[in-house]
C-alpha cells in the first residue's frame, strides 16, 4: 500500500503543474507523472516475476547460475559482515528509537522553530522572488561564457548606461478579437500568432464609433498618458480626422482593378468618412487616389502610403485584404505611448500592469457589446513569465497539498496522522525552498519545476512510516513509533542514501540546471528524512491516536451491516 500512495501523491506532484501556464513546466510535469506509474507498474508486475525467477535460478544444482558461479562474493570476511550489520541494526533499533523516547519534546519545538522560520524566509524577507534578468544561466559563474553576463559588463559604462536606460512602455489596445489562445498548449514549438474574431464586433454601428472616439479622448486624461514627445491631444485627435479616413480609403484602393467600379467604392469611402468624422472630405482624395489607379502607381506606393500614414498616428483599423465584402473592417488597433517606465523588476510592473488593467475595466463597463472584449498587450511579457512562475508554482504547491491530503486521508483512514504527516510535509518543503533563498536562487523555470520535484519527494518517507503506524498491531503509541522505525527504518535511510549520492554525483556539473538539480535533491532528503524521522514520529509517540480515535471508519464496514438490516428485514 506505501509503495502505491508514495507513487500516487508524487505523480499528483508532477501533474499539478499543468495548471501553470508555462509550456515547459506543463509538459515537464505530464511526463514525470507518466513515468511515475510505469515506474509503478513495472515493479507490481515484472519485478515480482524477476524474483521468483531469480531465486527458482539459484536453487537449481544444475543451472550454470547457481550460487557456485558467485562464489567470489561470499569471499568477504564474514565477521566484518556481521560488525557493519549489527551497527547498522543498532542505529534503527536501539539508537532512534531511544532519541525520539528521550527527547522528543526537544524534536518537536526545534522542527516548529526552523519551519516557522523556513516559512518566513520562503514568503516575508528575503522571499523566493522570480528572476529579475531576462538572461537565462546556462552554465555556471565560473564558465567564461557567463561571466561576461555575470560580472565584466558590469565593468564597462556603455553597457551600465544601457541597462540603466528605461523605456517609456507602450501599450498596444485592441478591439474586435479576444484574449484567447489558439495554440496548443502542450507544444513548444507552435508559433501560431492568429487572433480570433469577436462575432459581435461591428464597426458600422454609430454607438460603437461613438464609444471609441469617446474611449480615446478619455485616454488623454488617463493616469498613464504620456507627457513626453508630441503632444497626445494632437496624437489622439487624428482618431477623428485625415488619417483615419486615409488609412480605410487606401484598404480598399489597394485592393482595386481596372474593371472595378470606383463610384461603388468611392461612395463607400465618402459614406465611412461621413460616419466617422461627420463631414465629407474625400473628394480631393478620390481624384488623387483615382489618377495614382490609372497611372498603375497605386500598388507600388501602397506600402509607402501606409508606413507614411502610421507614423502620423497611434490608432488603426483593422481589415481583411483578402475579403471584398463590405464588412471586412473587423477591428480596431490603438497604440499608447505611456508615461510608464519599463522595468524588471517583478513589483514595478506589476503596479505598472494594475493601473493599466484598472483603467481598462473601469472603461469596458460603459462598452457596447461588440467592445467589451477589448484588451491591453505592450511591454508585459516579462513580467507575464514572472507572475506565471509566482502564481503557477504556489497553486501547483497547494494543489497537490490538497490531493496528498485526500490519497493519506483514504489510505491511513486516521485525521490526526493525516495532520500530522501533512505538517511534516508542509515544513520539510519550506526548509528546503528556504535554503535555496539564502543561496540566492530566483524563481526561473528550473527552480518551478525543482520545486515541484522537492514536493513529490517531501512525502515519501512519512507516508512510509503513517502507513505502517497504523497497520502496527502494538497497543501503546510509544511501541508503534518503535516498530515504525524498526521496520521500514532501515530501508528508507538506504533509500535516502542513494538519493542522496545522485544528487551528490552532479555537483561539478558545468551546466548550472544539473548542478541546481543536484543540490536540490541533496538538500530535499536531508530535510524530508530529517523531519520524517524525527519530527514525524516525536508527534506520533507523544500525541499518536489510539483505540480507534479520530479514525475514519472504512466503507466495507458501512456496507456490511445493510446488507446484515436487509437479510434480517427479508427474514
Amino acid at each position: 500500500m506505501s509503495i502505491f500512495v508514495t507513487s500516487f501523491t508524487t505523480a499528483a506532484a508532477f501533474l499539478a503543474n499543468v495548471v501553470s501556464n508555462i509550456t515547459t513546466i506543463q509538459c515537464f510535469g505530464i511526463f514525470a507523472a507518466l513515468a511515475i506509474a510505469a515506474n509503478l507498474a513495472m515493479m507490481v508486475t515484472i519485478m515480482p516475476a524477476i524474483v521468483v525467477a531469480s531465486e527458482a535460478c539459484t536453487t537449481c544444482a544444475y543451472c550454470p547460475c547457481s550460487a557456485s558461479m558467485f562464489s567470489a562474493f561470499y569471499r568477504i570476511p564474514k565477521a566484518v559482515y556481521s560488525w557493519v550489520a549489527a551497527r547498522y541494526k543498532n542505529v534503527f533499533h536501539t539508537a532512534i528509537p531511544t532519541v525520539i523516547r528521550r527527547a522528543w519534546r526537544f524534536c518537536i519545538a526545534i522542527g516548529l522553530a526552523i519551519g516557522l522560520a523556513a516559512l518566513v524566509i520562503v514568503f516575508y524577507k528575503p522571499a523566493l522572488k522570480p528572476p529579475s534578468t531576462q538572461e537565462f544561466q546556462l552554465f555556471n559563474k565560473d564558465n567564461l561564457l557567463e561571466k561576461w553576463d555575470l560580472d565584466i559588463k558590469k565593468r564597462f559604462p556603455d553597457e551600465i548606461a544601457h541597462a540603466n536606460k528605461q523605456q517609456w512602455i507602450v501599450v498596444t489596445i485592441l478591439f474586435g478579437f479576444k484574449a484567447t489562445d489558439p495554440g496548443n498548449r502542450l507544444n513548444p514549438d507552435d508559433k501560431t500568432k492568429s487572433l480570433s474574431r469577436d462575432a459581435v464586433f461591428n464597426a458600422d454601428h454609430k454607438e460603437t464609433m461613438d464609444w471609441l472616439r469617446t474611449f480615446c479622448n478619455s485616454i488623454r486624461n488617463a493616469p498613464f498618458k504620456g507627457g513626453h514627445g508630441k503632444s497626445v491631444s494632437y496624437i489622439f485627435s487624428t482618431y477623428d480626422t485625415y488619417f483615419f479616413v486615409v488609412d480605410f480609403a487606401c484598404s480598399i484602393v489597394y485592393r482595386m482593378t481596372p474593371s472595378t467600379n470606383k463610384k461603388v467604392w468611392y461612395t463607400k469611402i465618402d459614406r465611412f468618412a461621413t460616419r466617422c468624422c461627420g463631414r465629407t472630405e474625400m473628394d480631393l482624395l478620390s481624384s488623387c487616389v483615382d489618377w495614382l489607379h490609372q497611372q498603375r502607381l497605386m500598388h507600388r506606393l501602397m506600402p509607402f502610403i501606409s508606413h507614411r500614414i502610421r507614423r502620423f498616428r497611434t490608432g488603426s483599423p483593422v481589415y481583411d485584404k483578402k475579403s471584398n465584402n463590405d464588412s471586412f473592417f473587423f477591428g480596431y488597433r490603438l497604440d499608447v505611448l505611456t508615461n510608464l517606465r519599463y522595468s524588471l523588476s517583478y513589483e514595478d510592473m506589476r503596479t505598472n500592469y494594475d493601473i493599466t488593467s484598472s483603467f481598462m475595466k473601469t472603461q469596458l463597463k460603459s462598452a457596447p457589446d461588440g467592445l467589451r472584449s477589448g484588451f491591453f498587450s505592450g511591454f508585459f511579457d516579462f513580467y507575464d513569465l514572472q507572475h506565471s512562475l509566482v502564481t503557477g508554482t504556489m497553486t501547483s504547491v497547494g494543489l497537490f497539498l490538497v490531493l496528498s491530503f485526500l490519497v493519506l486521508l483514504i489510505a491511513v483512514r486516521n485525521v490526526l496522522i493525516t495532520m500530522y504527516a501533512m505538517l511534516t510535509i508542509v515544513l520539510s518543503i519550506a526548509c528546503t525552498v528556504a535554503s535555496i533563498v539564502l543561496m540566492g536562487w530566483k524563481l526561473n523555470i528550473v527552480e518551478s519545476i525543482t520545486i515541484m520535484l522537492a514536493v513529490g519527494m517531501s512525502i515519501d518517507f512519512t507516508i512510509h512510516y503513517s502507513v505502517v503506524y497504523q497497520l502496527s498491531r502494538e497497543t501503546t503509541a510509544v511501541s508503534r513509533t518503535r516498530k515504525s522505525i524498526e521496520r521500514v527504518g532501515s530501508s528508507l535511510a538506504a533509500g535516502a542514501g542513494t538519493t542522496f549520492c545522485a544528487g551528490a554525483a552532479v555537483l561539478n556539473c558545468s551546466v548550472d540546471p544539473y548542478h541546481k538539480l543536484g543540490v536540490f535533491l541533496m538538500l530535499v532528503i536531508v530535510f524530508s528524512w530529517v523531519y520524517s524521522t524525527f519530527f514525524f514520529l516525536s508527534l506520533c509517540h507523544a500525541f499518536g491516536p489510539m483505540k480507534g480515535l479520530c479514525q475514519v471508519p472504512s466503507p466495507i464496514t458501512l456496507i456490511k451491516p445493510r446488507k446484515q438490516r436487509s437479510g434480517i428485514a427479508s427474514s
